[in-house]
């Protein structure tokens, strides 16, 4: 029998772990500030894509809306009214009180 001296292997030496200081942050905040960017352009397009179908105010002031024609007698009867849609034009002083605030509500 022979004695052979076996050598043992010494474990690696571990280096110190660098210490991440950041970590994701500088990744998350990027991402974060990038969608942020996106939201508010498509925002911003939308809402100017929206603003263009808004009617000038002037025309709203001349709103001549469709009213039913009205076929008389020769005594001032009404025999019939013609319309596609039946609609009576009235000032806001002949609506009930509680209309205005309805649509409101």
């Amino acid at each position: 029998m022979s004695t052979k001296a076996v050598r043992k292997k010494r474990p690696a030496r571990k280096r110190p772990a660098r210490k991440k200081v950041l970590g994701h942050t500088p990744i998350i905040l990027f991402l974060l500030i990038i969608s942020g960017l996106v939201t508010l352009c498509i925002g911003t397009g939308l809402a100017w894509f929206l603003a263009l179908d808004i009617p000038d105010i002037r025309s709203a002031q001349d709103y001549k809306p469709l009213v039913a024609t009205t076929v008389l007698d020769k005594n001032g009867t009404i025999i019939d009214a013609i319309y596609s849609q039946y609609r009576i034009v009235i000032t806001k002083r002949q609506m009930p009180p509680l209309l205005p605030m309805a649509f409101v509500a």
